[in-house]
Order: C-alpha cells, then sequence, then structure tokens
C-alpha cells in the first residue's frame, strides 16, 4: 500500500531487517528466502525461487495467502484453476487464494521471485526441508497434514 507520491505506508522498509538467506530445497526447486514474517512485520514473505526442467509444485489452494510470481530467466508452465498458460521472464502472475493452482518450469532452467501476501506460508516450508541432510523425503500424507495446518490444501499426490 502507498501513501502519497508512493511512500510507503507499511513502514520503514530501509530499515528493515532480513536474515540472511539460507537456500530451502523442495519439489525440485532451490528456495532461498529472501523476507520472512519477521522481516516484514508479517505483510509479506519474499522467496527467490530456482529449478531446472520438470521441477514442480503440485496443484494446491491456499486458503490465507495470495501468491505472486515473478519471472526472472526461463518460462513455466501455470496452470491456475483449470486455465494453463505459459509465464515467461517480466511475467508476473497473481495466484489468489482459493484458487487452486500448479506449476512446472519448462524451459531449461527458471529462476522466479515468489511473494506471499501475508507472510506465515514460509514457515511451513522451512518445516518440510528441516530434515536431516541424506534423509528421505516425507511421505506425501505427511507433508499434506503439515500444508493443511497451515491452511494449504493439496488437491492431488
Amino acid at each position: 500500500m502507498y501513501g502519497a507520491r508512493g511512500t510507503s505506508t507499511i513502514g520503514d522498509m530501509a530499515t528493515m531487517t532480513v536474515p540472511a538467506p539460507s537456500p530451502l530445497d523442495a519439489a525440485g526447486l532451490t528456495m532461498t528466502m529472501l523476507a520472512d514474517e519477521a522481516a516484514t512485520g508479517g505483510h509479506y514473505a519474499m522467496a527467490d525461487v530456482e529449478g531446472e526442467r520438470g521441477a514442480a509444485v503440485p496443484r494446491h489452494v491456499h486458503d490465507r495467502e495470495d501468491e505472486w510470481l515473478l519471472v526472472l530467466d526461463g518460462e513455466l508452465l501455470l496452470r491456475l484453476d483449470g486455465e494453463q498458460r505459459r509465464v515467461g521472464p517480466a511475467e508476473p502472475a497473481i495466484l489468489p487464494r482459493n484458487v487452486p493452482h500448479a506449476y512446472e518450469v519448462t524451459s531449461d532452467y527458471a529462476r522466479v521471485l515468489v511473494l506471499w501476501d501475508p507472510a506465515g506460508f514460509e514457515e511451513v516450508l522451512r518445516v518440510l526441508v528441516d530434515a536431516e541432510p541424506g534423509a528421505p523425503p516425507l511421505p506425501y500424507d505427511d507433508v499434506a497434514a503439515l500444508l493443511a495446518g497451515a491452511g494449504v490444501t493439496m488437491l492431488e499426490p
């Protein structure tokens, strides 16, 4: 939200403390958290996400947050509420809460800026990937239960 002449009404973002980026690996994607709930006062969380062809976020729906994507490099196939479209560099995509969505990297490599509004969902991502190195991934049902506790419903295995 902006006030007069584009000034921020959220607070002084110039003095915002952002934690040191730490990569999170999930679904074949590497996510580096750029801003989290603590850093933004709960307003949003932001991640730099990278993946190779075939890396995908399965079909799901958020009931608490909107998700915003900005493709920086490469291409995604976005599935939003039964529709499909390709999203390339400099193209934004808005994935509103309560609307089923999924996306997949269709180029050799893609890099995407992802924003969740409001923040909070990033903490679930941290839990999902905070396993011991080399540990097997959590079973689908365990992942779905963890996500459900955060207001995210998985719609297909």
